[in-house]
This record gives C-alpha cells, structure tokens and sequence, in this order.
C-alpha cells in the first residue's frame, strides 16, 4: 500500500496501487481511510474517516440517467450530483456507486458486501448492511438499521423504513413501512403476517 499524508485534506489514507482519482481537487477523503488497489474515484465524491473501500470499485460514475423522446435515441442527460459516503462505512469488493442529479449518500456506519450496485441519487442509512448482489435503482431510500440479504432487488423511487428486513432473493416494488419483515415466504410487521406486496 501507498502511504498518502497531507493531499489538502486528506490524512493518513492509504492508497492501492493501480488507484485511479480522477482530479482529486474534487475528491476529499477522510483519515483513516483504506483504499484497496485497482479502484476508481471520480470527481465530486466525498468519503469520510475510517471507511475501507475494497478492491474494483468505482464510485462516482455517471448514473444510468437518459432522456428519452419518441422516434429519437435516447441521449444521455448531464448531471452534477455527487456522492458522499459518511464516516466508517465498508464496499466490498466490485462494488459501484453512482453519482447522479443531485446527491448519492451512504450514511455513517453501513456496510456493502461484494458485488452491489447503488444507483444515483440512492440514500442508504445509518448502520445499514447490504449483502453481496443486491441492486438498488435510482432514488431508492433504505432506513437506519435496515438489512438487505443475499442478491436482492429494489425498484428505483422506492422507501424502506428503518429496522427492516428484505430477505434474501426479494425483489420490492412498493415503498416498506418500518420495522418490517419482508421474504419469499411472506411479508411481517411486528411479527404478525401482513399480505403479500402486490407488484402492481
């Protein structure tokens, strides 16, 4: 590992080989920090102290974000978002954080397994834990505490309530209340069966 002190903000972070900062005057990374090697960092991104960023990640890339009209392809629509990630949060490996129209946040102390996708303008909340696979569309919300298991799927605009539970394989198309229980056996709240989340 590279040893960084004293980039601007930057203190005490340790730096992968084959790491790629694209203009890091817009890049601001917090003490403590670990950066595992062949990761990519785009401008506009803020990571906070005694996160560990895992090797093949790139954060801050375009969001899949296209303006569309019919009889015409569809053209790819400029944004200034950025992403910020908040102090002691761990990525796993190979995972992608998009930037989008305005801000892509993962709160203090939340942790990504291997292999997740976060699209644009997401919010991920304080302590979430997020299991290898699982994908969030665009403008997805999830909860202080809520925990999301192996390969699930979140349409984009939905809200998951804090202190839930999204089972492993789940796919939600309806926002989730708080402190609910959701698997491919069936949907709880407060440990009371609920009925089923109907997708249309």
């Amino acid at each position: 590992m590279n040893f960084i002190q004293g980039y601007k903000e930057w203190k005490a972070v340790e730096i992968g080989e084959n790491v790629s900062i694209i203009n890091p005057d817009k890049v601001t990374i917090g003490e403590g920090t670990v950066i595992d090697p062949n990761v990519v960092i785009y401008p506009n991104v803020t990571i906070g102290k005694n996160c560990h960023i895992s090797a093949g990640c790139v954060i801050g890339s375009r969001g899949f974000i296209y303006n569309v009209k019919p009889g015409l392809l569809p053209e790819t629509e400029i944004t200034n978002g950025n992403v910020i990630i908040e102090d002691n949060v761990d990525i796993g490996a190979n995972c992608t954080i998009d930037a989008g129209r305005k801000h892509t946040i993962l709160r203090k102390g939340c942790k990504l397994d291997n292999l997740c996708q976060i699209a644009h303008d997401c919010e991920i909340g304080e302590g979430v834990l997020i299991a290898a696979g699982s994908i969030l569309g665009g403008h997805v919300t999830l909860g202080k505490n809520t925990r999301l298991g192996l390969n699930c799927t979140i349409k984009n605009r939905v809200t998951v309530g804090k202190d839930s539970f999204i089972g492993m394989g789940t796919t939600i198309y309806k926002d989730v209340d708080s402190n609910t229980k959701i698997t491919v056996f069936g949907t709880f709240k407060n440990n009371k069966p609920q009925p089923p989340i109907n997708p249309s």
